[in-house]
């Protein structure tokens, strides 16, 4: 079991506590890993800014502002992520400051990341269940008014420690600052149940309904499958879930994918009282839970057509497979009239 340690300094005229694990584990290579996907973070959320504002089909329509606000959330962990523990391999110091900081930055965006997944989740079951009343619903001023209210309410979450509920923990396995879970196991539990419960009702209501008007809209199709006369060409309809769907539905899972391992092991040690959670255990859930942060430019770009085709077009690419396209039938055409050219 690891020792802790715990350091007080004044917030608000109340002592605040920061704990420290105290373990030897900390290397160069695992600092180094960290740096590299803070980087890969904000290389690929300035790439999904940049694709998103050049995608007409998602910077003309509201839900652009929300994923928007996703990339943004996703560079401020990339850019708050690596503090710490650069600031403990400059100075060999620790800064419960920094740590108190980087907490409630991380964490809160983390929070802004899923509650803004929930709510691109509830605009697609509108634009899927009320097509015709989507623009009079779904419309600019509310989602600045959702994307303000999540978060401020996302910072909020996090304030409990410098109000004497809980406290702060640093851990070299991962190398940052949290909440620690020990401290108070209720406040953990309702921090949980805020950043994932809520939010889970709302996607499981929004699926479940997008779910059931595909399906009834499938059923209505079959029988017209059934009246096609012979020799009319057949194309069974089946069930398919439309891209737009399909695409937000694996950022969905691959948020829960990469955060419910680390949500557990919170829960666990909250209420077993258990401090030295395995360095390898640790490690992992703190690489899923931030690499996340770059996994939705990946995931956009194999899915989305049109995000695609926008960053083929941003980076030029498009402009170089259509000269290296010519030049290969400029090189045929030189050989194949090479070879009808008569000898001499």
């Amino acid at each position: 079991m690891e020792n802790q340690n715990a350091t007080i300094f004044i917030f608000n005229n109340h002592p605040l506590v920061v704990n420290v694990q105290l373990a030897d584990t900390t290397t160069p290579g695992l600092t180094a890993f960290f740096l590299v996907i803070a980087i890969f973070i904000l290389i690929a959320n300035t790439y999904n800014i940049l694709v998103i504002t050049k995608t007409p089909s998602l910077r003309e329509n509201p839900s652009g502002v929300l994923m928007i606000s996703l990339a943004v959330g996703d560079i401020l962990i990339g850019l708050t992520f690596p503090l710490p523990m650069i600031y403990m391999r400059a100075t060999g110091q620790f800064s419960p400051g920094l740590c108190v900081f980087q907490t409630i930055s991380i964490s809160s965006c983390c929070v802004v990341s899923i509650y803004t997944l929930g709510w691109l989740s509830f605009d697609r079951y509108i634009a899927i269940t009320r097509p015709l009343h989507y623009d009079r619903i779904v419309t600019y001023k509310r989602i600045y008014i959702i994307i303000t209210i999540t978060w401020f309410v996302s910072w909020l979450v996090w304030l409990g420690p410098l109000f004497g509920i809980g406290s702060y923990i640093y851990t070299p396995d991962i190398q940052h600052c949290t909440i620690d879970p020990i401290s108070n196991p209720i406040y953990t539990l309702f921090v949980i149940l805020i950043v994932f419960g809520i939010v889970s009702v709302i996607i499981g209501f929004s699926y479940f309904q997008i779910l059931k008007v595909s399906l009834y809209h499938a059923k209505r199709i079959e029988p017209v499958y059934h009246d096609i006369k012979p020799g009319e060409e057949e194309k069974k309809p089946g069930f398919k879930i439309p891209k737009a769907i399909r695409t937000l539905l694996i950022i969905v899972c691959a948020f829960y994918f990469a955060w419910t391992p680390l949500c557990a092991e919170w829960i666990v040690r909250g209420f077993a009282g258990y401090i030295g959670a395995p360095h390898i255990v640790l490690t992992i859930d703190s690489a899923l839970c931030i690499s996340n942060s770059f996994w939705n430019a990946i995931i956009y770009t194999l899915t989305n057509k049109a995000f695609r085709k926008s960053a083929i077009k941003l980076f030029g690419i498009s402009k170089y497979l259509k000269e290296r396209e010519a030049s290969k039938i400029k090189t045929i055409s030189s050989t194949f009239d090479g070879g009808l050219t008569p000898a001499g």
